[in-house]
């Protein structure tokens, strides 16, 4: 059985980071541990971070860290103490979670396969749909439709079979996968803003496969929060466009107007009809006005002098 290292980054999280602590406190699955890098924390974080690690003391381990260069500084101090096979980073407002406690085993087992290298991202963070009746943020529902479809477009047109099983195909791949989850061994710290982009080009340029899961009940990251309004919404973009310019730039690739956003927009309209409530039908119409804007603003902002600095505004939501 392979051993798990989860490694947070946090900064100031004490308003949600006890929802994520609480799932992976009791993972069905015998072989794991949290690895917590609190960066200079100056709110209540610490405390809750101790309260788990007092309860669970053979899971939790956490450190005091003043780095605040951003979330990869963090990850880096951690990765010398993980003594797990397999890496998950995960964020302060994720949960790790799946609708069959079997079904850990099974996924992480993926990785018997010596050529796999890593998981990408498969289904949004938002996507729960069992609990959208429930969820009044028309930006939250946005976003879930949304990179539902996003996903959704890369998955028919940037993937290839093997034995029956779904892989991002590195030939046809204009715009990265997201990937948090994958082998220590291949760790490499990352440069760039986009550090869940660029994990993806280090892994297929190493000659490893990246898999996918179809299995929406699989175990894989849901949001913590429920909440999100367009304003936030645009300063992700932004920051999202200041990322991709990075990580493209170092890998000199590029996803064209007319070869990717184009045809995702298409796609996306399309399946317009499939969207529950119908109110977010609008929702996801503004999302795709502000991603086109935040495209445009960026090119006439401020751009960060370094990746520390970048990441520095990040931190405070820029």
């Amino acid at each position: 059985m392979h051993r798990v290292s989860f490694l947070i980054p946090a900064h100031n999280e004490e308003k949600i980071i006890r929802f994520c602590l609480e799932h992976l406190a009791v993972l069905p699955y015998s072989n794991y541990e949290v690895l917590l890098g609190l960066d200079g924390c100056t709110d209540g974080t610490l405390a809750i971070v101790k309260m788990f690690h007092k309860k669970y003391p053979k899971i939790f381990k956490y450190f005091e860290l003043n780095e605040r260069k951003g979330k990869p500084a963090v990850i880096n101090k951690l990765v010398p103490h993980a003594t797990g096979d397999i890496f998950v980073i995960h964020d302060a407002d994720w949960i790790f979670k799946a609708a069959k406690k079997e079904d850990y085993k099974e996924f992480f087992s993926w990785f018997d396969d010596p050529l796999l290298g890593g998981i990408g991202e498969s289904f949004p963070l938002e996507w729960d749909p069992p609990h959208f009746s429930s969820i009044t943020s028309l930006g939250h529902l946005s976003v879930a439709w949304s990179t539902y479809f996003w996903l959704g477009y890369q998955k028919k047109h940037f993937t290839q079979r093997d034995h029956g099983n779904l892989y991002v195909d590195a030939t046809k791949m204009r715009f990265p996968f997201l990937m948090n989850i994958f082998r220590k061994e291949l760790y490499h710290p990352v440069e760039t803003l986009g550090d869940d982009f660029e994990r993806t080009y280090v892994v297929l340029e190493k000659g490893y496969k990246i898999r996918l899961s179809e299995n929406v009940d699989y175990p894989r990251m849901y949001a913590a929060y429920s909440v999100t309004t367009f304003k936030d919404i645009f300063k992700i973009k932004r920051r999202t466009a200041r990322a991709r310019e990075q990580v493209f730039s170092k890998y000199q690739r590029r996803a064209g107007l007319f070869s990717f956003y184009l045809p995702l927009f298409f796609f996306m309209n399309l399946r317009l009809y499939q969207v529950r409530p119908l109110k977010v039908v609008f929702g996801l119409l503004y999302w795709e006005f502000l991603a086109v804007l935040s495209m445009i603003t960026h090119l006439f902002t401020l751009k960060p002098k370094s990746t520390k600095e970048g990441w520095a505004m990040r931190a405070k939501r820029q």
